[in-house]
């Protein structure tokens, strides 16, 4: 399509998710990217940055060269409301992400790259490791409330018996201290007087499970993806112990690879109406998978059907995933509505005669011995087959990673969309 609109002497072409469409302007002529770039932050009010990141998201970003001294790419802002400083200075830090302040306020930057061509998108802080002793921590708890806009990685409330707990992962990828932080909330509310305890992520994703850009920034790829699912499982681990609360899984966006089975271990998964599930691991270098996907997955589809959707590595939509099983329900035209409906469903349920007898049965089963003993294998299995993918002879899974953080192209059409190339051989 691009190659065609450069033939027909198109002169404008405004996208912000096609990532191959950039690389034109090395192969066509007539052929230039421009970037969107915050100029005279003396100037330029809140709502004026916000617009031009939302704007440029995904790619390339808006380019700065004056908050980090030199130039990035900027992703992912927040509006902030309480905190003020002098334009384009750095004033904070939270968690991983840093304020700036503006004319007329302040907003918060999650990511940035660095302007060459093998860059990646990394945590504010991972990319500028030094800010982490210049700035000040201003830290928020999950659970504290606040009455001004301002940046919450998650944020924790409490409704009719029920916790919410929602986390804003970027692009849906959990890194091991996101994977920490969101273990800490789910045992915060285990231990609170909450009959269920429902996880929405955002409205775009809910998870996607580890992820691969801090991994390939880490020092050691392979440990850092040994640490990465190790958290992951621990997060997963804390759900499935809740043997007294009712645990609901939301997912208002996406999910794939173990974002997927994060949400099985709920006892209740409910997507929202044209939600996209990724079921599989193996597009990552083969991957065997953990996040007790051995467990979670033919409880609900059975083996055979659970073989299938591993090994097809295909999308299921909301609508597919519900009729073969594989969650319990989809419903909502937006995330709005979505939420609204999901809270109606889980207070009703909890408020029936039915729910009693729910927790009597999970009880049951979850402090069963056999239980317990099948759970731990399950995982101590999958963690041995994704241990010889970090560190074993075969490296598919590290050479696709750096694929996909660097978006590099496949070669050629992956076998498992090409199945007569398959026949032919």
């Amino acid at each position: 399509m691009g190659e065609y609109l450069h033939r027909r002497k198109v002169l404008t072409l405004f996208a912000t998710h096609y990532h191959e469409l950039t690389e034109l302007a090395r192969e066509l002529p007539a052929v230039r990217n421009f970037n969107v770039v915050v100029k005279e932050w003396d100037r330029v009010r809140t709502a004026d940055v916000l617009r031009k990141m939302y704007a440029s998201d995904s790619q390339p970003g808006v380019l700065d060269d004056r908050v980090f001294g030199k130039e990035v790419f900027l992703y992912n802002a927040f509006p902030e409301e309480e905190l003020k400083g002098p334009p384009g200075e750095l004033i904070v830090r939270r968690d991983e992400a840093v304020c700036v302040g503006t004319v007329d306020g302040a907003l918060w930057i999650t990511h940035a790259r660095e302007r060459h061509k093998m860059a990646i998108k990394l945590p504010v802080l991972r990319l500028f490791p030094e800010l982490e002793k210049k700035l000040p921590p201003v830290e928020i708890e999950p659970w504290e409330s606040v009455s001004f806009a301002t940046y919450r990685e998650i944020l924790y409330e409490e409704e009719e018996d029920v916790a919410y707990i929602h986390f804003n992962f970027y692009n849906g990828a959990m890194s091991t201290e996101q994977c920490e932080r969101l273990r800490k909330v789910v045992g915060y509310a285990k231990r609170r007087p909450v009959k269920a305890i429902v996880l929405f992520g955002q409205e775009d994703f809910f998870s996607n499970g580890m992820n691969l850009n801090t991994i390939e920034h880490a020092k050691s790829p392979p440990d850092e993806s040994w640490r990465n699912i190790n958290a992951m499982d621990d997060l997963c681990e804390e759900i499935l112990t809740a043997y007294d609360k009712l645990t609901v899984a939301g997912m208002q966006g996406n999910a794939g690879a173990g974002g997927v089975f994060l949400a099985l271990t709920c006892d209740l998964v409910f997507a929202k109406s044209g939600v996209v599930l990724n079921p599989h691991y193996k597009n990552i270098g083969n991957l065997y998978g953990s996040e007790f996907w051995t467990y979670t997955l033919p409880r609900r589809v059975g083996w055979e059907k659970g073989k299938e959707v591993m090994e097809s590595r295909m999308p299921v939509s909301s609508k597919k995933a519900a009729e073969i099983g594989l969650i319990d329900g989809y419903f909502g035209k937006s995330p709005s509505e979505f939420r609204r409906l999901l809270k109606s469903r889980v207070v009703g349920f909890i408020n029936s005669p039915e729910f009693e007898r729910f927790l009597i049965r999970k009880r049951e089963e979850r402090t069963n011995p056999e239980w317990i003993k099948r759970v731990k294998e399950c995982r101590e299995r999958e963690l041995a087959h994704m241990r010889l993918n970090f560190y074993g002879f075969d490296t598919s899974y590290h050479i696709a990673r750096y694929y996909f953080v660097h978006r590099l192209p496949h070669f050629r059409t992956p076998p498992y969309l090409a199945p007569h190339r398959r026949a032919n051989t």
